[in-house]
Parts: C-alpha cells; structure tokens; sequence
C-alpha cells in the first residue's frame, strides 16, 4: 500500500509576525492579475462569495508572507457576504477583526489598492453594527460598505 506524502506547509504566521522592513509587492503573472481584479470587479458589484473564491486561488498559490494580503482581502468579502446573505452579526465582526488586522500591515496601497481607506471602512462598519447589535442588522448603512479603491499597473 503506497501512502502519499503531502509536502510539509509552512506554519501560518500571524500579521504582527510579518517583517514589514522589505516588505515588497509580490510579482503576479497575467493570470494571476486577471483573476486579482476579476475579485475587485465581483467585490465592487456586491458579490463578496464570488470574490472571496477568485482571491482563494491566488491565495493558494502563494507563500505564507504573500498569503496576507489575499486573506485579508478575503476575509473582508467573508464579513460583507456575513453581513448582506447571513445577517450574522457574530461572523461579520469576527471577519472584520481578521481583516484589518492582516490588512493594516500592507497601508497605504499594495498591488494598487487603497488598503488605508479600507482600514476605514472596516472601523465605521465595526462601529455601525455595535449600534445595530445582532438584532438589527437589516438597518444597516450600506453606505459603509466600501468600493475597492484600485488602479492597475
């Protein structure tokens, strides 16, 4: 019986554990750029399921300190998708602390997007659904659900 060896992944690192000195914009091939502003376009038109599954595949195919990036922005869709299809008030919070906290090491732009702006945003939507609570999420201001703010290169 042959049993298949699955190649050792590298511990997930936590964003305070990220050295931010060198930090450098990761290099995308077309592909990936593609698919990168394809989650932008389906983000921006409120479909945040549908963007959180075109970043996972760039996000499976990077390494541990590019992965950050791509999870914060997916976490962020996760938190909105929470929040407009589930109306859960649990899963859009736990989903914005994630966000920001990955996202906050990227500031002010990475890959041509506004990552300060979207700090933002998570912080008066954090806000917004604390005054809500769990019971009231339907009255939430969508206008704090934010455009990513992105030029190509």
């Amino acid at each position: 019986m042959l049993v298949e060896m699955k190649a050792a992944r590298t511990p997930k690192k936590k964003p305070e554990e990220i050295n931010r000195t060198p930090l450098k914009e990761i290099e995308l091939s077309r592909e990936d750029w593609e698919e990168f502003e394809r989650g932008i376009e389906l983000f921006n038109s409120g479909k945040f399921w549908h963007s959180h599954e075109a970043w996972e595949q760039l996000w499976l195919r990077r390494t541990e300190d590019e992965r950050l990036f791509f999870k914060g922005l997916i976490q962020l869709a996760a938190a909105y998708h929470h929040l407009m299809v589930k109306q859960s008030f649990q899963g859009l919070m736990n989903n914005f602390e994630k966000a920001y906290k990955k996202l906050e090491v990227f500031q002010p732009e990475y890959l041509g997007v506004l990552v300060t702006p979207l700090l933002e945003f998570i912080e008066q939507g954090k806000a917004e659904a604390e005054r809500r609570g769990s019971y009231d999420l339907e009255n939430f201001n969508y206008n704090l659900i934010p455009k990513l703010q992105f030029h190509s290169r």
